[in-house]
């Protein structure tokens, strides 16, 4: 039974990471190995990914993205916009 609980609350973990733009895999995997709430509050310290959530964001419909715009990992890098 304290098995099940673990592994619920590893999942759950794992759904909190995604949340954050992280990997689910990974939230679930450090929660299993070090137990859940060292991989919830690795889930707090961690930053996102950039790219992760863009990506994240165009699969589920959230955000559209025009084709020649940059993305959010471009700016700041010296990218020229065009106007047109």
């Amino acid at each position: 039974m304290l098995c099940v609980c673990g592994a619920l609350f590893s999942v759950a973990v794992g759904y909190f990471w995604r949340s954050k733009g992280l990997s689910f895999g990974s939230g679930v995997f450090w929660s299993i190995l070090l137990s859940a709430p060292v991989g919830f509050v690795i889930g707090l310290v961690k930053q996102p990914d950039p790219k992760q959530q863009e990506a994240n964001q165009l699969a589920s419909g959230v955000q559209r993205k025009c084709p020649s715009a940059p993305s959010s990992s471009d700016r700041g890098r010296g990218v020229p916009l065009l106007w047109a």
